[in-house]
């Protein structure tokens, strides 16, 4: 919408960012230069108060504009709702009936110079045309949309400014001008809503018990986004929904999809395993296109290729010289819990094309860098690589033939820093003028896309005090001996009979009698018969405790513990 002349006035000065709508940014760019042309003259306009847009029988005048879009600092993955370059109305007789368009310009150029002889060249792929209102803006105002200019800008498109122009030159109009940025007050503002869209920052996962009991549970966290997100969970890569709230209750063991649905109609994808609880478990991870990200790098053309629908790694040389490296990237949008051991996670690729004249083998080195499936910015150049964990997939001797790599060290890596996963770049190790060639996860025949097939261990297995413990039980006169405890837990059970649905009272003093947990500090409900707790204890010192349980009859029961 387009600004009154009260918000005009504040926001100018401070180019301020405000939050509007949620999560919706708001933020203002200053004009730095305008000018004006009028076709068959070459006076210098960029001294004059007035901008103009219009056609007469003598000449045509169009307007110049530039905007300090840099200094907002807007990342370029943002997501531009609306941007419109704000001018005060200084006349405009007859307007509703024309109609605008406005463009950038593809060169830069100076408001002192140009002229309508000189004008740079204009683009023409993200022009906007449209009618303006038959009303004037509210506080004299005329709104002009550049959302898709600035849109583009953002992600990295030079930014030499704007043409305003009627679309139909041909056609005399009644002159319309406007306040240039020369005026005192109000002066030409470009006003710009945008969102970063919606990413993940971290996830809690609780693993299914033992025995099975569909228990576990996927609580993901969420950033950024323009909020009213609507929540679609998948097992399995399934298509039905088993829910629609934020956190995935209920879960067995196995592999969850989570789309998120943002009120600007955006989607964003994530999937996340689930294990069993002192448990081994074979996990299927058969993910389709929308939870691995891929692209394909060409060297020669320095072209970056978002959802290529082959995994190659070639290189051609001539004479002994590269003529071009061919990489592929590929990355899952898995979150892999660090206390799961991943003891087998064979990638599946299906061979597509290879070129076997000679030792065809490539390799997967893992990528330091993030990248995107559909870049923001231009000229983008491939991520960084370590060799750290490098996996070598052998010589291929037929145009088809499949492999089954071991991404084992991959995924034991990346577990212990989810937001690190960059995937992993697939290229050419040996000879040249060969290729390895795999379809894709955009691949036409969802058969041939890569799958994973998993087999995960909780970590707690490898502690038999945790998977084999059985719950202490309270005594009415402590033991001299203490209980042990397992992973900084201590378990214990405890008998209701008298009221249902209440707190535990309970009490952990140390040696020196002193109280460092209670009911106040760490609630524990109770119900009427056997209940089993797990006290976490991690905050406590080493040493000897005693806890202490009193009913409703205000009888005592013990039990002392060691840490």
């Amino acid at each position: 919408m387009p600004l009154s002349k009260a918000f005009l006035l504040l926001a100018f000065p401070l180019l301020c960012f405000s939050a509007l709508h949620g999560q919706i940014l708001q933020a203002y760019a200053p004009c730095t230069e305008d000018t004006y042309v009028q076709s068959g003259s070459t006076a210098d306009s960029s001294a004059s108060t007035l901008l103009y847009a219009d056609v007469s029988s003598s000449y045509i005048r169009r307007s110049y504009l530039k905007f300090d879009i840099a200094s907002l600092n807007i990342p370029a993955n943002a997501i531009v709702t609306s941007a419109n370059i704000v001018l005060y109305v200084n006349a405009e007789p007859g307007v509703s009936s024309t109609t605008y368009t406005v463009q950038r310009t593809r060169v830069g150029w100076n408001a002192s110079t140009i002229t309508f002889a000189t004008q740079p060249i204009l683009e023409t792929s993200d022009a906007t045309s449209y009618s303006t209102p038959n009303t004037p803006a509210p506080g004299n105002t005329r709104a002009f949309d550049v959302r898709l200019q600035v849109q583009n800008i953002i992600r990295n498109v030079s930014n030499h400014g704007f043409c305003i122009r009627r679309s139909n030159e041909s056609v005399n109009t009644s002159a319309a001008s406007y306040g240039s940025n020369e005026v005192l007050f109000p002066k030409p503002l470009l006003e710009i809503n945008y969102y970063l869209p919606v990413s993940l920052v971290g996830a809690l996962i609780q693993h299914e018990s033992r025995p099975a009991a569909a228990n576990g549970k996927i609580t993901p966290q969420l950033a950024n986004g323009p909020g009213g997100n609507s929540y679609f969970w998948s097992k399995n890569g399934g298509a039905l929904v088993i829910s629609t709230d934020p956190v995935l209750t209920n879960a067995g063991y196995g592999w969850y999809s989570l789309r998120v649905l943002d009120s600007q109609g955006n989607n964003f994808y994530y999937s996340f395993i689930v294990g069993l609880q002192c448990g081994t478990v074979d996990i299927a991870y058969d993910p389709g296109p929308n939870f691995i990200d891929d692209a394909t790098y060409q060297s020669n053309t320095f072209s970056w290729s978002g959802g290529a629908t082959t995994f190659t790694a070639a290189r051609s040389l001539i004479s002994g010289f590269i003529v071009n490296n061919t990489s592929s990237f590929q990355k899952f949008r898995l979150w892999m819990p660090e206390n799961l051991q991943v003891l087998q996670s064979d990638l599946l690729l299906k061979g597509s094309a290879h070129t076997s004249s000679a030792n065809n083998e490539s390799v997967l080195e893992r990528n330091t860098q993030n990248w995107d499936e559909y870049p923001v910015i231009s000229n983008l150049f491939p991520p960084t690589t370590s060799t750290d964990i490098t996996v070598v997939i052998p010589n291929k001797t037929t145009a088809t033939a499949n492999s089954t790599v071991n991404m084992n060290s991959y995924w034991n890596y990346w577990k212990l820093n989810n937001l690190a996963n960059y995937g992993v770049t697939f290229k050419r190790n040996n000879e040249d003028n060969v290729a390895q060639v795999y379809h894709s996860a955009d691949a036409t025949t969802a058969a041939n896309r890569p799958s994973i097939a998993f087999r995960v261990s909780n970590l707690y297995e490898s502690h038999p005090c945790y998977c084999n413990a059985i719950c202490a039980t309270l005594e009415k006169q402590p033991q001299g001996v203490p209980y042990p405890v397992c992973l900084e837990k201590f378990r214990f059970a405890y008998e209701e009979e008298y009221t249902a649905s209440t707190v535990l009272k309970y009490s952990v003093k140390n040696t020196a009698n002193a109280e460092v947990m209670s009911t106040s500090t760490t609630p524990l409900s109770k119900e009427y018969g056997d209940n089993r707790y797990e006290l976490n204890i991690s905050a406590l010192a080493a040493g000897v405790y005693m806890l202490e349980v009193v009913n409703e009859k205000n009888e005592k029961f013990y039990l002392r513990f060691s840490k």
